[in-house]
């Protein structure tokens, strides 16, 4: 190196040069490929009680973590020097502000962030506050370490670095055909939607509506990736032979006439629900009023609801109101404001000759519930 390069460079990497000068080339890459594998093993590690599958019959999928080390490592190999030292401060930054957010999130709705998640800012960002803003100060420390090995890396690329197609191109070939392997073999067989099959990796991978199961599955690289194509592929329109199953499995659930059939015919319809109460409270001594509505009303006590954003209380709206179940991550709840709900609990009211109601105690602007309601 002549002395004018040399000059330019920084402190450290000066010193690299002295101390190992046949290793100065190459150091910064491979401390990046190290880097990334701590961070995403690391936040692993620090989740191990949320997992929902049996680690050790799927030891493979570890490997997706090496895997994209290699990618991103192999693109940054083949980068020259300053578009390299972009490369990595985008890929470790991103990935430590995501590592920290999840951490964050995981504490505030007990669920991993999803990008979809996105789309209910505007109503989550009304109730924010600080307070809510907690993380586990280890893994906030670990976060940041690595954040910190990420800056060394840049500090020790060499401002000229020559581009190495020769290694960076096949690491980075190496660490593609490994995900895609997985992803072809381990998580690529196809799956039947029944309830016995929810551990199954590749029924979880296809569905991605259990964050905590993919993200233990996974690791932070493969589950971002996974997010992020699940929102792009999000909202197409089914197949024919899709449709097909799906109407013949609605007719096998149809029931023309049974017990219930008339039960209430003629009387008026109080749907009350509650954002959130213990059990304990709903008594006779407690609330009376209530109580005794409860005793002569007739109730579901098998409902299930999806917590997409924890949002269960606006779900529940929907399903009692539509029988349908709102759509999972990636479809914002304003596309119902564009919809005809003619067979909804309010419009078969309303052909009735009835008249129909709603009153909630907050804003109609969140979850657009205004003109959702009016649908």
């Amino acid at each position: 190196m002549d002395t004018k390069t040399e000059k330019k460079e920084n402190l450290l990497l000066t010193l690299t040069r002295k101390v190992m000068p046949k290793a100065a080339d190459w150091l910064h890459l491979v401390l990046f490929f190290l880097t990334l594998l701590a961070l995403d093993f690391g936040f692993q590690y620090f989740f191990l009680h949320l997992r929902v599958i049996d680690q050790n019959e799927y030891l493979l999928l570890r490997l997706f973590t090496p895997g994209w080390a290699l990618v991103f490592t192999g693109v940054a190999a083949v980068l020259p020097g300053l578009l390299r030292k972009l490369w990595m401060a985008v890929v470790g930054g991103a990935f430590s502000i995501l590592a920290i957010v999840h951490g964050v999130y995981i504490n505030m709705y007990g669920k991993f962030f999803s990008f979809a998640d996105m789309g209910f800012a505007g109503d989550g960002a009304a109730f924010m506050d600080t307070s809510y803003l907690v993380i586990r100060k280890l893994l906030l420390l670990g976060i940041l370490l690595c954040a910190v090995l990420f800056v060394l890396c840049i500090l020790l690329t060499p401002r000229k670095c020559r581009l190495r197609f020769v290694w960076g191109l096949p690491m980075a070939a190496a660490g593609a055909a490994v995900i895609a392997i997985l992803c072809g073999t381990v998580l690529g067989a196809d799956t039947v939607m029944v309830w016995d099959q929810h551990t199954d990796p590749s029924f979880l991978y296809d569905n991605f509506s259990d964050d905590q199961a993919n993200m233990n599955m996974l690791g932070l690289y493969q589950y971002t990736f996974r997010d992020v194509q699940n929102i792009v592929t999000a909202g197409g329109d089914i197949t024919a032979e899709e449709r097909a199953a799906l109407e013949e499995w609605v007719a096998g659930r149809i029931h023309t006439e049974n017990d219930m059939t008339g039960l209430y015919e003629g009387k008026n319809l109080m749907l009350i629900q509650l954002e959130s109460i213990d059990k304990w409270m709903l008594t006779e001594e407690y609330m009376p009023n209530l109580y005794a509505l409860k005793q002569d009303s007739l109730q579901f006590v098998n409902h299930y609801t999806p917590a997409y954003i924890t949002a269960g209380t606006f779900n529940t709206e929907f399903m009692v109101n539509t029988s349908l179940v709102p759509a999972q991550p990636g479809l914002s709840m304003s596309v119902y404001t564009d919809n005809t709900f003619s067979n909804s609990m309010a419009s078969l009211f309303t052909a009735k000759g009835y008249t129909a109601r709603s009153f909630h105690g907050s804003e109609a602007e969140i979850y657009t519930r205004g003109p959702i309601h009016e649908n």
